[in-house]
């Protein structure tokens, strides 16, 4: 196709480092014994990940972790499952979720994953956009989270993939 060579470069390269940021999180955080599932442990793991240029930080909240990449649009998160008092790690799961440019786009894992899925939603096929008022709730994948979903895919060896829509 002769558009081809009109990709956005950018968004090519931020699957790969996207790629390789979801799967070194994954791989840091399955070296954790799962008793040692906890926030400040997996804070430690998680610190060398500073160190890649496409990392910002490492911070919690009451809610979860965050690995803030420099992608503005795009959020990692390590969620716990949530029990009464407190949060359990243990049971908790690794999610990458587009929004703006790259809305309709997210990863997720979990430990009892082989491999994180790639996911790009389209809700708009199953709505009737009529009844909606100004397209609430609509979520039509963007250009750019296509192209991504589109990349990422192509790492069949270490991503499960699938589009809803």
């Amino acid at each position: 196709m002769i558009f081809g060579i009109f990709k956005d470069k950018e968004t090519i390269q931020l699957a790969k480092d996207l790629a390789l940021s979801v799967l070194e999180a994954k791989r840091l955080l399955n070296k954790l014994p799962k008793n040692k599932l906890n926030e400040n442990n997996i804070v430690s793991a998680l610190e060398p990940m500073v160190n890649y240029p496409f990392i910002h930080s490492v911070t919690v909240d009451k809610l979860a972790i965050h690995i803030n990449i420099k992608a503005r649009d795009l959020h990692l998160t390590i969620n716990p499952k949530y029990k009464e008092k407190e949060n359990d790690y243990k049971n908790y799961e690794l999610t990458l979720m587009g929004i703006y440019d790259y809305r309709g786009f997210s990863i997720s894992y979990k430990p009892e994953d082989d491999k994180p899925t790639v996911l790009l939603l389209d809700t708009s096929k199953f709505v009737d956009t009529s009844k909606l008022v100004s397209g609430a709730g609509l979520i039509k994948p963007t250009k750019k989270a296509k192209l991504l979903h589109e990349e990422i895919s192509k790492f069949k060896k270490f991503f499960n993939t699938n589009k809803i829509g």
